[in-house]
């Protein structure tokens, strides 16, 4: 998967009364989901993880639900597939393999980071997969999360 160097600029997120769920978003209506791109969005104590309808999804669905514990963690000095050092996001699905299913984002497909002060706490990790151009939530658990310079 490629990254985007383009300019970003951040999706229209509603978040419901509890803050949590999103209630409306038009991430799927933008370029860079059209090109597969996820998007991490945190508020209220929750990590949401938009991602855009691909031919891959009952895969990930079935990796992402076999996780005996979850993480996400904000990395400083993720690499871009060897060409340069960027910051981002691993969310990581441990399902007790050598291999644990993980998706890989990068800061710039995000709105904002949680703190240092966040390391080592749990959050609520929901995912949403595009279905027909709108979101359905297809997981919901607590994950850790893990600040990483």
């Amino acid at each position: 998967m490629q990254y985007m160097d383009t300019i970003w600029s951040d999706p229209l997120i509603k978040n419901s009364k509890n803050g949590m769920e999103i209630k409306y978003t038009d991430y799927f209506d933008t370029e860079n989901a059209k090109k597969g791109y996820n998007y991490f969005s945190f508020i209220a104590g929750a990590c949401r993880l938009l991602v855009p309808e691909i031919p891959t999804y009952p895969e990930f669905l079935s990796k992402m639900k076999k996780a005996k514990s979850v993480e996400v963690s904000y990395n400083a000095k993720l690499y871009d597939f060897g060409r340069k050092k960027i910051a981002g996001y691993t969310a990581t699905f441990d399902d007790g393999t050598a291999t644990p299913f993980s998706l890989l984002t990068p800061i710039k497909h995000s709105d904002g980071k949680p703190l240092k002060k966040d390391h080592d706490q749990k959050m609520m990790l929901i995912v949403y997969f595009e279905k027909e151009g709108k979101h359905v939530e297809v997981y919901r658990r607590k994950a850790v999360f893990k600040y990483n310079r």
